[in-house]
């Protein structure tokens, strides 16, 4: 396994089968959609994306889901949704669950290349 770190724009990760968007369980991230890595991922998805997190919410803390990429250049998204560490006693294991259930999906998919920004 090869890990490398970067900063740069998720939204624009053409080497990477899928990126991870971190959302809350309302399928946004931070105060909304325009918040942390959300907004860049929302404007190159396209309005499709926003129609999908519509029909999965909510999304439990711990938990991860997969969409097609839409307009992004990436083949999936994998959403997962990650508690406020400075508002959520728990979201350390919270953010251990999410990162397991995005493994899960990786795997079941056989993803090869993942894009994973600062999470919570």
């Amino acid at each position: 396994m090869r890990i490398d770190v970067s900063i740069t724009d998720i939204a624009h990760q053409a080497d990477m089968q899928a990126v991870v968007h971190a959302v809350n369980p309302f399928m946004r991230a931070g105060t909304g959609i325009g918040a942390g890595v959300a907004g860049p991922i929302h404007e190159a998805a396209g309005p499709q994306l926003q129609e999908f997190c519509e029909q999965h919410i909510p999304l439990a803390y711990g938990s991860a889901v997969l969409s097609p990429g839409f307009n992004l250049v990436n083949n999936y998204i994998i959403h997962a949704s990650i508690a406020p560490f400075h508002t959520e006693p728990d979201a350390e294991l919270i953010l251990a669950n999410a990162l397991e259930s995005i493994m899960m999906i990786v795997n079941h998919q056989q993803i090869e290349s993942l894009a994973i920004p600062a999470l919570a």
